[in-house]
């Protein structure tokens, strides 16, 4: 595995930072898609607020990857806060083609600017290996272990075809689709799936040379003199006589934390939060929870007063799904705290879709 060390001398695996750049790279796709799909009134301004809200996530984690190995991503900028404002703008509009083209330029120049920036990472990235190889590690370090060539040349021509199609091209539905049209087998594949098919298409070129290397054993050791034949083999009636089997042990239940979302200035749960309400709800039950806390949350938009008494409501209305789904309330504790809790740090009168929330905190 090729490794790059940090300044205090522990080791990152540069294929955990291709990853999260990977991850990256299908989440601003998966936007563009999505905001294509809101013009024809296929996505509600929930979904595209979903991948929104994924797309900051992955950015968090590829400047995170990049962090340890002290690379410095700033000059990235705040992507997430630069789509979000955009974004506000565009979902404020009646959702249309001629309302997405009005904004659809913006969009995409951030992204083109977070592509070619994610580019000069991987130059960066490249040259270090070349030094790290020809330093040989270091005085007084041990050699490290590397990958093959080829291994190497999968994953860089992986991530490189993918930055290139998103520099040249925008991810621009409409190349996508006349891509699509030549093939008369791929009309109709939601967008969506293709992105998806472009990181499994990388996963399977590094795992197509993982695999050559693993050897081939036959399916019995030995010859066949060693394969059960004749008297050897058991009669089946006598299985009866055996006991059953013991069941298996019960599942271990650990301290688990669950996050609902809202959209802005709301408490009323939507079907994605009523999922993960459900979700947590089952957890629960099936663990036998005896201690439950649920605190709700705002953002930075509006007064310290309002924002208190909405976070009261988002955590009311998640207590009150739970009971509803078989959750004792004896157990569960309700809490809210405004705007003083955020997930993402913001100034005052920001409207972050992360610190619109309420938490569930389960204990056994």
């Amino acid at each position: 595995m090729v490794t790059a060390k940090k300044s205090g001398g522990s080791a990152v695996p540069l294929s955990q930072i291709e990853k999260s750049v990977t991850h990256l790279l299908v989440a601003t796709k998966q936007l563009l898609e999505t905001l294509t799909q809101w013009s024809r009134g296929d996505a509600t301004d929930t979904q595209v607020s979903d991948v929104y809200v994924r797309l900051g996530y992955e950015f968090n984690m590829a400047c995170r990857a990049f962090a340890a190995i002290n690379v410095d991503t700033s000059d990235l900028g705040n992507v997430p806060e630069l789509l979000r404002n955009i974004l506000e703008s565009t979902l404020s509009q009646e959702a249309s083609s001629e309302s997405l083209e009005k904004y659809l330029p913006k969009i995409r120049d951030i992204i083109i600017n977070l592509l070619h920036g994610l580019k000069r990472k991987q130059q960066k990235l490249r040259q270090k290996q070349a030094r790290d190889k020809e330093n040989g590690g270091g005085e007084g370090s041990a050699p490290a272990r590397t990958t093959s060539t080829s291994t190497m040349g999968s994953v860089n021509s992986g991530l490189t075809s993918l930055l290139n199609e998103g520099i040249e091209n925008g991810y621009r539905p409409d190349a996508d689709d006349s891509r699509n049209s030549s093939s008369p087998t791929r009309r109709g594949v939601p967008q969506r799936d293709q992105s998806r098919g472009s990181a499994n298409s990388e996963q399977s070129s590094l795992s197509s040379s993982t695999m050559q290397s693993i050897p081939v054993l036959p399916p019995y050791p030995g010859d066949e003199a060693t394969m059960p034949t004749g008297n050897s083999i058991p009669d089946l009636n006598s299985l009866d006589n055996f006991p059953p089997p013991p069941p298996p042990p019960p599942p271990a239940f650990v301290a688990k934390d669950f996050v609902v979302y809202f959209p802005f200035d709301q408490y009323v749960l939507t079907p994605e939060a009523q999922s993960v309400v459900q979700q947590a709800a089952q957890y629960a039950n099936d663990g036998h929870a005896t201690r439950i806390v649920v605190v709700g949350h705002t953002d930075t938009s509006g007064s310290v007063k309002y924002n208190l008494r909405l976070s009261e409501r988002r955590a009311k209305a998640v207590a009150d799904a739970m009971v509803g789904l078989g959750v004792a309330q004896d157990v569960m504790k309700v809490d809210w705290v405004g705007k003083t809790d955020l997930a993402v740090p913001t100034p005052d009168g920001v409207k972050e879709p992360l610190n619109r929330r309420s938490t569930i905190s389960i204990n056994f």
